[in-house]
């Protein structure tokens, strides 16, 4: 689970998600010059969260199960 906000991240470990302690990647809360949205959607049974760069992907996976939420931060 990615997100940029320390409220939902705090949030989701009281909800059983556990904070990891390596890095996968970095990602900023706001554009920067060359950055792209990283979107994130979540499976409609609630288990799951699926991350895309590519709009199609995102608009596309909403007919496999996938509900699209925001904009996790941009890479």
């Amino acid at each position: 689970f990615y997100t940029t906000d320390a409220d939902e991240a705090q949030a989701s470990v009281a909800n059983g998600y556990a904070i990891e302690d390596k890095f996968h990647m970095y990602i900023y809360p706001t554009q920067t010059c060359g950055s792209v949205p990283l979107y994130r959607s979540h499976s409609t049974l609630g288990t799951d969260h699926f991350y895309t760069i590519d709009a199609t992907e995102r608009d596309d996976s909403a007919n496999t199960g996938w509900v699209y939420q925001e904009i996790a931060g941009y890479v």
